[in-house]
């Protein structure tokens, strides 16, 4: 053995290799000489066919972009938007009532006829509101006349229904000074018939109502004096207004009262 000289094996006995560098695929393979042009050719035709479908679809990417500009560039608008027409409009109600059912050209008159002390006497005439909206319907009686009847006391009894409900009731039909409502010890029994009366209240379209009027003269009228004699006269208005609004507010369209 020569000094500063290794030993190796003789390489005649080794098999010889030489090495070759191969991406395939984006893999490094190490070969033996012999496989070397095989797989430069196989991973040749692999990278071409590759590259060959990421550069069509870059392309593609290209040409739907461009399409996508081009119709931004041409567009009148850069938002999506709809839009449908429309209007405002309105008409107004009205607030009107009719009679029926009773004497006189508004078909609202009551007429008792003979009557007899102590027997009551009734009569019946109804209201229809022909208006578009809800009402309050009143009766509005004459103030003159009010009084006169006011001053029977207990010579006379009075009584109101609207729909079965009953709105008016008294049978001392005093309006004096001396008899109130009322006094310290409690309800005197003086009940003189309102100015206004409320009869319907809220009433709605095409809605009716019939009222029932019954008076009775007292048993106290005596004498062949009062025979055919007039013994009520009372003129009264059919008001229909705005729900909760007075019949004599001046802002109707007819104050009444």
């Amino acid at each position: 053995m020569s000094l500063g000289k290794r030993d190796y094996p003789d390489k005649s006995d080794q098999p010889i290799h030489r090495s070759a560098i191969q991406r395939h695929s984006g893999d490094i393979k190490t070969t033996s000489t012999g496989e070397t042009a095989r797989i430069a050719r196989s991973g040749n035709s692999t990278m071409n066919k590759t590259t060959a479908a990421k550069i069509a679809g870059f392309a593609g990417a290209l040409g739907a972009s461009a399409t996508l500009a081009a119709f931004a560039v041409s567009s009148t608008g850069a938002y999506f938007s709809d839009s449908h027409t429309g209007a405002i409009n309105g008409t107004m109600g009205s607030i009107k009532v009719a009679g029926d059912g009773g004497s006189g050209t508004d078909h609202l008159g009551i007429v008792f006829a003979d009557m007899l002390p102590g027997q009551p006497s009734s009569q019946t005439v109804g209201f229809t509101n022909t208006g578009r909206n809800t009402e309050d319907v009143y009766a509005v009686f004459d103030a003159t006349a009010l009084h006169g009847l006011n001053q029977l006391g207990k010579y006379g009894a009075l009584s109101i229904s609207v729909g079965g409900n009953n709105v008016f009731d008294s049978t001392n039909l005093n309006d004096g000074a001396s008899c109130p409502a009322s006094d310290a010890n409690g309800p005197t029994g003086c009940k003189p018939l309102p100015h206004q009366l409320l009869l319907a209240s809220s009433l709605a379209a095409t809605g009716h109502r019939d009222m029932v009027v019954t008076f009775t003269p007292s048993d106290k009228f005596k004498g062949a004096a009062l025979m055919e004699q007039q013994l009520v006269a009372l003129p009264y208005t059919l008001v229909a207004t705005q729900h909760g609004v007075s019949p004599s507010d001046v802002l109707n369209t007819t104050p009444v009262g």
